[in-house]
Protein backbone atom coordinates (compact mmCIF):
# COMPACT_ATOMS: atom_id res chain seq x y z
CA UNK A 1 0.00 0.00 0.00
CA UNK A 2 1.16 3.63 -0.74
CA UNK A 3 2.87 5.17 2.15
CA UNK A 4 0.78 8.34 2.44
CA UNK A 5 -2.05 5.32 2.78
CA UNK A 6 -0.59 3.93 5.59
CA UNK A 7 -2.41 6.43 8.49
CA UNK A 8 -5.28 5.04 7.15
CA UNK A 9 -5.26 1.66 7.65
CA UNK A 10 -6.79 0.41 11.57
CA UNK A 11 -4.50 0.65 14.42
CA UNK A 12 -5.12 -2.92 15.40
CA UNK A 13 -3.75 -3.68 11.92
CA UNK A 14 -0.32 -3.33 13.32
CA UNK A 15 -1.06 -5.66 16.42
CA UNK A 16 1.09 -8.29 14.59
CA UNK A 17 2.75 -6.58 11.76
CA UNK A 18 5.02 -3.65 11.81
CA UNK A 19 3.95 -0.49 9.31
CA UNK A 20 6.97 -1.67 7.51
CA UNK A 21 5.41 -4.71 6.42
CA UNK A 22 2.36 -2.68 4.49
CA UNK A 23 4.41 -0.03 3.17
CA UNK A 24 4.82 -0.17 -0.22
CA UNK A 25 6.36 3.08 -1.54
CA UNK A 26 5.01 6.10 -3.27
CA UNK A 27 2.69 4.23 -5.15
CA UNK A 28 2.64 0.89 -3.13
CA UNK A 29 4.37 -1.31 -5.72
CA UNK A 30 8.14 -0.87 -4.75
CA UNK A 31 8.12 -4.33 -2.86
CA UNK A 32 5.88 -6.50 -5.83
CA UNK A 33 8.83 -4.45 -7.83
CA UNK A 34 11.57 -6.11 -6.03
CA UNK A 35 10.03 -9.82 -6.13
CA UNK A 36 9.30 -9.43 -9.79
CA UNK A 37 12.69 -8.24 -10.56
CA UNK A 38 13.77 -11.29 -8.33
CA UNK A 39 11.90 -14.15 -9.48
CA UNK A 40 13.92 -14.97 -12.64
CA UNK A 41 16.64 -15.63 -10.43
CA UNK A 42 14.31 -18.08 -8.67
CA UNK A 43 12.02 -19.35 -10.86
CA UNK A 44 12.83 -22.26 -13.44
CA UNK A 45 11.32 -21.73 -17.08
CA UNK A 46 7.67 -22.69 -16.72
CA UNK A 47 7.88 -21.52 -12.79
CA UNK A 48 4.97 -19.39 -11.45
CA UNK A 49 4.91 -16.07 -9.93
CA UNK A 50 1.76 -15.61 -7.59
CA UNK A 51 1.37 -12.30 -5.76
CA UNK A 52 -1.20 -10.54 -4.21
CA UNK A 53 -2.22 -7.72 -4.66
CA UNK A 54 -5.27 -5.06 -5.01
CA UNK A 55 -6.34 -1.60 -6.82
CA UNK A 56 -4.56 -0.65 -10.17
CA UNK A 57 -1.45 -2.61 -9.06
CA UNK A 58 -1.57 -5.37 -11.62
CA UNK A 59 -1.47 -2.85 -14.32
CA UNK A 60 1.34 -0.90 -12.92
CA UNK A 61 3.58 -4.23 -12.57
CA UNK A 62 2.69 -5.50 -16.26
CA UNK A 63 5.95 -3.92 -18.15
CA UNK A 64 8.01 -4.76 -14.99
CA UNK A 65 6.78 -8.63 -15.16
CA UNK A 66 8.10 -8.49 -18.76
CA UNK A 67 11.04 -7.35 -18.95
CA UNK A 68 11.53 -9.98 -16.12
CA UNK A 69 10.68 -12.27 -18.15
CA UNK A 70 7.94 -13.56 -17.90
CA UNK A 71 4.38 -14.21 -19.67
CA UNK A 72 1.00 -16.34 -19.58
CA UNK A 73 -0.11 -12.77 -17.15
CA UNK A 74 -3.27 -13.25 -15.79
CA UNK A 75 -5.09 -11.45 -12.87
CA UNK A 76 -6.89 -13.57 -10.23
CA UNK A 77 -10.42 -11.85 -9.30
CA UNK A 78 -12.71 -11.93 -6.04
CA UNK A 79 -16.01 -13.70 -6.47
CA UNK A 80 -17.37 -9.27 -6.64
CA UNK A 81 -15.07 -9.44 -9.50
CA UNK A 82 -12.10 -7.37 -7.81
CA UNK A 83 -8.24 -7.76 -8.95
CA UNK A 84 -6.74 -9.64 -5.79
CA UNK A 85 -3.90 -11.23 -7.20
CA UNK A 86 -1.47 -11.96 -10.27
CA UNK A 87 -0.22 -14.93 -11.73
CA UNK A 88 2.70 -15.32 -14.22
CA UNK A 89 5.42 -18.02 -15.56
CA UNK A 90 8.62 -17.86 -16.24
CA UNK A 91 9.83 -17.71 -19.96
Amino acid sequence: MPTDDLRLLQRDTFAFETARAYDGGPDGAGLLRRVVAGAPRLLRPGGALLLELGGGQAGMLAPDMQRAGLAGISEIMDPDGDVRGVEATRR
